[in-house]
């Protein structure tokens, strides 16, 4: 799958929109981190998993480990194109990174 950023709504405070990688879609399996209270979750139907890359290695950011599977209606667009730091200005090149976190992907 690949790793797309997305603009999604908060949702504890849907007034606020962050940017995040897409970890899992609907019936991946992801074996989480701190705060989330299981070692691994199942991506509900209509839900993602998405990983912030803040502070510490991600381990500040407000994500799906913070939250649980966030509903696809939350999504509000892609980001393809960075602008900032300048140095490295350009398209994003999604299928160069690779996530720390592990995922089994469902059947699809």
């Amino acid at each position: 799958m690949p790793v797309l950023i997305h603009v999604i709504r908060s949702p504890f405070h849907p007034e606020v929109e962050a940017v995040k990688r897409v970890i899992g879609l609907e019936g991946d399996v992801v074996f989480t981190r701190k705060p989330y209270p299981y070692h691994h979750a199942t991506v509900p139907s209509g839900h993602i998993w998405v990983e912030g890359d803040g502070g510490h290695g991600g381990k500040e950011s407000l994500d799906s480990n913070y939250y649980g599977p966030i509903s696809m209606n939350l999504v509000t667009g892609r980001i393809t194109y960075a602008l900032w730091p300048y140095r490295t200005a350009g398209p994003i090149n999604w299928w160069e990174w690779k996530p720390k976190t592990k995922v089994i992907k469902a059947k699809r």
